[in-house]
């Protein structure tokens, strides 16, 4: 370690003297002296901004990809160096990302006014693109061009063609008498494919995956313990508590064998200091992924799973904070990362985004409707392939159904009206459906602008 400082030492002096390509060879020599990762993370930094100063983005990309995603993700001055080769590179887009994850943990001005600019210049750019200008660049081919560069795999969530599964839609609702197409306006949407009578039962569904706070329930199917001094803990780590050992053994078998430890102690005492579902989502992201770790064929990008893509993405400016970021911190040194794993911050937003939308609610409903716990923090939290197709709409066709205590981890989907073949399938989004403005307030959450017959008249 004290070779590689003096390395970094004597790089610093050929740099201020601006012999950027000396600085850059002692870097080099740095980087191979050592293992020790937080000073492979200075060197990479280093370099990085010596192939800034002499026009070499993509050197510069490739170096603070390893030593901010791989080494050391809480180098400010390192972010700064990634978003500013990625505006070089006219990667907009990506820029644009990268100044708004400094504004969020600086609350700097200046990174919210470049976050602004790169915006701008991505609208430009994107018409430009238009006119098949062959000089666009976008974040696929930057990619392609910069694999190679260093050991891992370079991978562009957003971008990529994250379903290879034609049929997935399909297979996802076979046998169900329901449809999933995309309508104009909606995006993929859930239709009937038969009638349904007012009070029908649609679906019912269990969750791709699921999460509760509450130390009452079975970690794994989410029901309430008859009796607490019954509950089977995991015996190798005690973290997760269970109904009985069929619940055990599928969990063990689903997610926990790649995660067994403290982690789910850990995350749902932190969790239970907060009552809203963003509590939840550390949980559900760390379960998430441990259960894809168990997938055939895994190593792969985590959002290459079906289910992943087809989660839509709303934003969330101003809702995810340093705590945030020290959360994701936290989770990824719990997850314990192989070489060949990714779990960089882009994914864990594009995860918690996602969730944030889509995961529905597991109630605990007691009996009568007046035992019904209201506190959040005692409900459980699930992803539901199907039910995740369900559109908004202020004069909804259905509705939905979770009771922990009669259905476990189950959704119930019911018509609330008669429902011809060929419809839609509506829900409501938000609780109480008051007036057009009160409506249009608790949609902002989920950015869209509903456009349903009682918003349209605004009443």
């Amino acid at each position: 370690m004290a070779e590689a400082k003096s390395f970094r030492e004597l790089g610093n002096e050929f740099f201020r003297k601006n012999d950027y390509e000396k600085a850059i060879e002692i870097y080099a020599e740095g980087i191979t002296s050592t293992n020790d990762r937080k000073e492979l993370s200075l060197l990479y930094s280093n370099r990085a901004q010596c192939y800034l100063c002499i026009n070499y983005p993509i050197y510069a990309l490739g170096d603070t990809w390893i030593s901010f995603q791989e080494l050391d993700s809480t180098n400010i001055k390192t972010l700064l160096r990634m978003a500013t080769a990625y505006y070089e590179l006219q990667d907009f887009e990506m820029a644009k990302e990268s100044y708004f994850l400094l504004f969020t943990i600086t609350k700097e001005k200046e990174y919210a006014l470049k976050m602004q600019e790169a915006e701008t210049k991505a609208i430009e750019l994107e018409k430009e693109s238009e006119k098949n200008n062959p000089q666009f660049i976008t974040s696929r081919n930057v990619g392609q061009r910069f694999k190679g560069l260093t050991s891992f795999d370079f991978i562009f969530p957003k971008n990529s063609k994250l379903s290879e599964n034609p049929n997935y839609y399909t297979d996802l609702v076979k046998g169900k008498e329901l449809l999933i197409v995309d309508l104009k306006g909606y995006g993929k949407s859930l239709i009937a494919d038969r009638d349904f009578k007012k009070g029908e039962q649609i679906l019912r569904e269990k969750p791709f995956i699921s999460c509760t706070l509450n130390d009452r329930a079975c970690d794994y199917c989410l029901k309430l313990f008859s009796d607490i001094k019954k509950q089977y803990d995991c015996p190798k780590c005690g973290a997760e508590s269970y109904c009985d050992q069929f619940c055990a053994e599928n969990a063990w078998n689903t997610y926990h064998k790649s995660l067994c430890g403290s982690y789910t102690r850990d995350l749902k005492k932190r969790g239970q200091n907060g009552v809203s579902n963003s509590a939840k989502i550390p949980l559900i992201i760390m379960k998430l992924y441990g259960k894809i770790r168990q997938m055939q064929g895994w190593p792969f990008s985590i959002s290459k799973v079906p289910i992943i893509e087809s989660l839509s993405v709303s934003s969330l400016e101003g809702k995810f904070g340093y705590n945030s970021w020290k959360v994701y911190l936290s989770i990824r040194d719990e997850l314990a990362l192989k070489e060949y794993e990714r779990f960089d911050f882009r994914i864990y937003l594009d995860l918690y985004f996602k969730l944030f939308n889509n995961a529905f609610q597991i109630k605990y409903v007691e009996g009568k409707a007046e035992d019904y716990i209201e506190k959040l923090g005692e409900t459980g939290l699930a992803v539901f392939p199907i039910a995740t197709f369900i559109n908004h709409s202020c004069l909804p066709n259905a509705g939905w159904i979770t009771d922990a205590v009669k259905y476990g981890d189950n959704l119930l989907l019911l018509a609330t009206q008669d429902i011809k073949k060929g419809e839609q399938i509506f829900i409501s989004y938000i609780p109480h459906l008051g007036n057009f403005i009160e409506r249009q307030k608790q949609l902002l959450q989920y950015s869209f602008k509903c456009s349903c017959m009682a918003c349209e008249y605004k009443f």
